[in-house]
């Protein structure tokens, strides 16, 4: 489970939605269920049990959730923690 986060447009502040990841790789993941609100094409992604935020870029819009890129690659050990639900990394 996890939430995006995003600026709202034209008003000071932000949204959030939550979120499922299904699946993710160095440099993106593919996140689902989210609702029907827009979201911008940068948002924040927070994966639960995971203090950080990563920055990412929406690269493709589905009828089933978002294919993000993150803005810096994740370390390859890190990524399989997460895959394997062995997280937070130490």
């Amino acid at each position: 489970m996890g939430t995006v986060y995003y600026l709202l447009h034209g008003v000071r502040g932000y949204s959030k939605q939550s979120c499922r990841m299904d699946n993710i790789s160095e440099n993106g993941c593919h996140v689902c269920r989210l609702l029907s609100e827009p979201i911008p094409d940068f948002v924040y992604f927070v994966l639960e049990g995971l203090e950080a935020k990563f920055p990412c870029a929406v690269i493709e819009r589905s009828d089933d959730g978002l294919h993000l890129k993150f803005m810096t690659n994740l370390p390859t050990e890190l990524v399989d923690r997460i895959a394997d639900k062995r997280f937070p990394a130490k």
